[in-house]
């Protein structure tokens, strides 16, 4: 329905231009109405994706440094790692609970790694 609207928009601006009338401030304003949905566009793509930018790129260091079965401790979590996914690191603690480290987490704190 957007792209349709828009086809029709355009094809009435050039008929328009084609009848002799200035369409200057039409187009600018078309044009500024463009630029400003571009913008906001790469913005919320921008700024959104950098904190999975930033763990996706964790997990790709963390993967030449740890195995599965390996036993890791971050900060106050300790236990054995049981899966290392894109954006984080599972990890099963001895009571059986099983949790999901961010990668950053464990790529910028200190950690103790025990070869399995």
């Amino acid at each position: 329905m957007l792209v349709k609207t828009i086809i029709v928009g355009m094809a009435a601006l050039l008929a328009v231009a084609q009848l002799g009338i200035d369409t200057t401030v039409v187009n600018l304003a078309v044009a500024a109405v463009l630029f400003g949905a571009a913008a906001s566009f790469a913005l919320l793509v921008g700024l959104g994706g950098r904190e999975v930018a930033t763990e996706v790129a964790s997990t790709r260091a963390l993967r030449r440094l740890v195995n599965i079965g390996d036993s890791i401790e971050v900060d106050d979590v300790s236990g054995r790692i049981v899966a290392v996914h894109p954006t984080a690191v599972e990890i099963t603690t001895e009571e059986g609970t099983t949790l999901l480290v961010p990668s950053s987490k464990v790529t910028t704190g200190t950690v103790i790694i025990r070869r399995a």
